[in-house]
């Protein structure tokens, strides 16, 4: 979400938030003159709201369209919801960011609450009534900042457009942009039903070619690259990026069927590893120059004209780290930055985990402490805490929230190898942890990619866990196979024999 700089002072209030500039507009205030003082002692804490003021108010709004979008209203509500949460997450931590801080902040934090009174909405405070502890006049706020507020200076994902243009006439609506990412993708549901026949393919790496073989062996693709899988559901868990040259073929071919396959009564689930989000974070040290390459050919999303998506604004830590790359890597990252052109597709069509019947499907593996477990009260647990993971990699990859916690590092459900050791006996301790998380997640199996299996694909911890990677791709000169699960649970492998 990002706002350009307005040099016309008189078409609105620069307010400081935690270190960024939000633009309120000049429109009457729902709410009399008395209530904006109450807004005031509010966010600073000399009235009503005590300590707390306008930060519990926003906390409380937070709180209250998150339970709102956990309900799971239409698609569009959630959507809308979901834009609402973050902002009202956003303007807490940007009212906390000055807290504390002595009579100037105190007094900024008035600026704030005052700015208010030009938001034209927010309702909860009709009749001309304002409330003590200034929770209406914090909704009116919320309606402010909607659209106008620009995400704290820690959220260095956040890229900014250039300042306009002498005599360009700026935007007032800045989050349109933000609003449409998340409209264009809401959450994808973490649990699906039963499949007659479900087939899971490994890491690709760059070979599209490869991907082809699995696929045609497991009689899902056509000739021309159609759909001929019926009702079946395919996975692919993860690695489409790095090592090869076919990278963007991968993700064409994987969307197409994606949209294909429901025609039939099938479905195409589509998951993240590793390497995406390495490239995500701009880690480039397994692409191919090839793979560079790819991304200069102006196709499909990479369009000059599809979405319009702005470039990073030179201030943000995006645009110095791409402005010190050769310049045959910046096409690559400009691409595949949070909330670049590729990356906004992954954001709408990927997920980091995924259940299908009874079989969990990640890239790396799902650890109990991934799940919630021993996380104390309030922490999701279980295909909760699965949802919370995808979606704030959704919100990451679409450049409006940070990394989740759950994400970093070697033990991440993207990394880890736990369950994919050579020679991993039933009674060890990975498999004891592999049945809590199965537990939690109410599933009979966990299958996973990441780690090799040169010797195809391969089962342990009595056949709790398979693990499909066997390196199919060109860069390993592993075989070609795809697993089978029917719906009574009875697996089968799939060798590509060609």
């Amino acid at each position: 979400m990002a706002v350009a700089p307005s040099r016309r002072v008189r078409r609105g209030v620069g307010v400081g938030v935690g270190g960024a500039t939000a633009i309120v507009g000049t429109r009457h205030s729902p709410f009399p003159p008395r209530c904006h003082d109450a807004a005031a002692a509010a966010a600073s804490g000399d009235g009503g709201g005590g300590d707390n003021g306008l930060l519990g108010s926003l906390a409380a709004a937070s709180t209250a369209v998150g339970a709102h979008l956990a309900a799971r209203q239409t698609e569009a509500d959630r959507s809308a919801v979901a834009l609402v949460a973050l902002v009202a997450r956003r303007a807490a931590a940007g009212v906390a960011g000055v807290a504390g801080g002595g009579a100037a902040a105190r007094r900024q934090q008035r600026v704030v609450a005052s700015s208010a009174r030009g938001s034209g909405g927010g309702g909860g405070g009709g009749g001309g009534r304002c409330t003590a502890d200034g929770t209406a006049e914090a909704a009116a706020l919320l309606g402010a900042l909607i659209g106008h507020l620009v995400p704290p200076a820690y959220a260095k994902n956040v890229d900014l457009p250039a300042p306009p243009r002498r005599g360009h006439r700026p935007s007032t609506s800045p989050s349109v942009d933000a609003e449409r990412l998340l409209r264009s993708s809401p959450d994808l549901p973490v649990r699906y039903p039963p499949a007659e026949r479900i087939v899971a393919v490994g890491d690709v790496h760059g070979d599209a070619d490869a991907l082809r073989r699995a696929l045609r062996s497991a009689a899902v693709l056509g000739p021309r690259d159609e759909w001929v899988g019926g009702k079946a559901v395919l996975v692919q868990v993860g690695d489409q990026l790095d090592r090869g040259p076919q990278e963007r073929d991968i993700l064409d071919l994987l969307f197409k069927l994606q949209d294909e396959a429901p025609r039939s009564g099938g479905a195409v689930h589509v998951l993240l590893g590793n390497h995406e989000l390495m490239n995500v974070e701009m880690d480039f040290r397994y692409v191919t120059m090839a793979g560079f390459g790819d991304f200069r050919r102006r196709t499909g999303e990479l369009s000059p004209s599809a979405g319009r998506r702005p470039t990073p604004h030179p201030q943000s830590v995006w645009a110095k780290s791409i402005r010190a790359m050769p310049a045959y890597m910046r096409p690559r990252a400009m691409a595949l930055r949070p909330g670049g052109a590729t990356t906004t597709r992954l954001a709408g069509r990927t997920q980091i985990a995924v259940i299908v019947g009874d079989t969990v499907f990640v890239h790396g593996g799902l650890r109990p402490s991934h799940l919630g477990a021993g996380g104390g009260k309030g922490v999701p647990v279980g295909e909760a805490a699965l949802a919370a993971m995808n979606r704030g990699c959704r919100e990451w990859l679409l450049g409006v929230a940070e990394k989740p916690a759950v994400l970093r590092g070697g033990s991440s459900p993207v990394w880890s190898r736990h369950y994919s050791r050579v020679g991993l006996k039933s009674d060890s301790p990975e498999c004891s942890s592999l049945g809590q998380s199965l537990k939690l997640l109410n599933v009979k199996r966990m299958v996973v990619g990441h780690t090799p299996q040169m010797a195809g694909i391969s089962g342990a911890c009595d056949g709790r866990v398979w693990r499909i990677d066997t390196g199919m791709a060109k860069a390993y000169g592993g075989m070609t196979e795809a697993l089978e699960i029917e719906r009574s649970g009875k697996s089968f492998f799939l060798q590509c024999l060609a």
